[in-house]
């Protein structure tokens, strides 16, 4: 799978990210080895961790067994036989990784790259995705107030300059 990607450069360079998964699953007497980024779904799987942190974003300690094995992994530089830290312990499931938001929001790097591939946005206007990622990520109280300010930023921008540009 091809994402759009351009860079923040003069030329807003369009450098396409080349994205290929193995998102494993199905049958293994069909498919052979269970492998892939599902791989810990299966019952003969199972992947275990402590999260030291409400949102559960610090995770010091991992367990993953299979039919053949045990690993603990650690990031608290703790050998893996030491006692596992304190924190909330967790059988890793779908929710740890996909938390299905009803709307899908777009970093502004995102957006950028789509409104460019779309023809929206003109790649030929210099650092125009950097100068546009900078703006949005400004704060702003109401979407009014915060289209006002990138549009009349981006135009002092190329007022500034690039004067032949500010011209349209």
């Amino acid at each position: 799978m091809d994402l759009p990607h351009y860079a923040s450069d003069e030329n807003n360079t369009h450098k396409p990210l080349s994205m290929v998964l193995k998102t494993g699953g199905g049958d293994p007497k069909i498919l052979g080895t269970i492998r892939g980024i599902h791989w810990h779904y299966f019952e003969t799987h199972k992947t275990e961790y402590i999260a030291v942190d409400k949102r559960r974003m610090e995770i010091p300690w991992v367990r993953v067994t299979t039919v053949d094995e045990v690993k603990i992994y650690r990031s608290d530089g703790l050998p893996a036989d030491a006692p596992p830290p304190e924190g909330e312990f967790r059988v890793m499931d779908c929710l740890d990784c996909h938390n299905r938001p009803s709307h899908k929001y777009l970093t502004p790097d995102e957006l950028l790259n789509n409104l460019f591939s779309a023809g929206l946005l003109d790649t030929s206007f210099p650092f125009l995705k950097r100068e546009a990622a900078k703006l949005m990520c400004q704060p702003y109280n109401q979407t009014s107030s915060a289209k006002e300010h990138i549009s009349k930023s981006l135009r002092a921008f190329y007022q500034n300059n690039y004067p032949d540009i500010a011209k349209f």
